[in-house]
């Protein structure tokens, strides 16, 4: 992608604007994003980007002994972050709803009435998903210049929130 060019000789000087791109991160490939400043002067880039947000899953299971078990959320994907192939920081992806198990307890009834329904006693259930980690970066643009971001995701659980990142470009 290119940033616009302007007839301008300094950052400073009228004329110029704002350029932002935003993209939202849709599988678990890596993706590669070039910008290019084609004027003569440096301009300023801020870029943020955010790792998958975990999910919450809602499924339990109950063994015959009383207790039921809720399965264990989706982690969110970790994203790494390489500017000109090195590797310039990882976020971790948020975390998925927690485990838990609750105690059940039944009576008795005898045996013309059998056993009654499970009384649930809910403790140690399910935390909420949590979000991704973030981070902001702010970097300079050399004149007549490229920078490439690389996007790698990694060890998700399936959880379908990739991450993200945005840049606003100063020019």
């Amino acid at each position: 992608m290119s940033i616009p060019k302007t007839n301008k000789t300094l950052l400073g000087q009228q004329g110029g604007g704002i350029y932002n791109h935003s993209y939202a991160h849709t599988n678990n490939a890596n993706h590669t994003q070039t910008y290019t400043n084609p004027n003569v002067y440096a301009v300023i880039a801020i870029i943020h980007a955010q790792a998958g947000s975990g999910e919450i899953t809602y499924g339990w299971s109950q063994t015959s002994d009383g207790w039921r078990h809720y399965n264990a959320g989706q982690n969110g994907n970790n994203l790494t972050i390489s500017l000109n192939n090195k590797a310039l920081i990882t976020l971790a992806g948020g975390s998925g709803s927690k485990a838990g198990a609750t105690a059940g307890e039944r009576s008795w009834r005898g045996t013309t009435k059998g056993w009654g329904n499970w009384n649930m006693n809910y403790a140690n259930t399910k935390a909420l998903a949590q979000n991704g980690k973030s981070a902001g970066m702010l970097l300079t643009i050399p004149p007549n210049a490229s920078i490439s971001f690389t996007y790698t995701y990694r060890n998700a659980s399936g959880a379908s929130n990739k991450g993200n990142h945005t840049i606003s470009v100063i020019y």
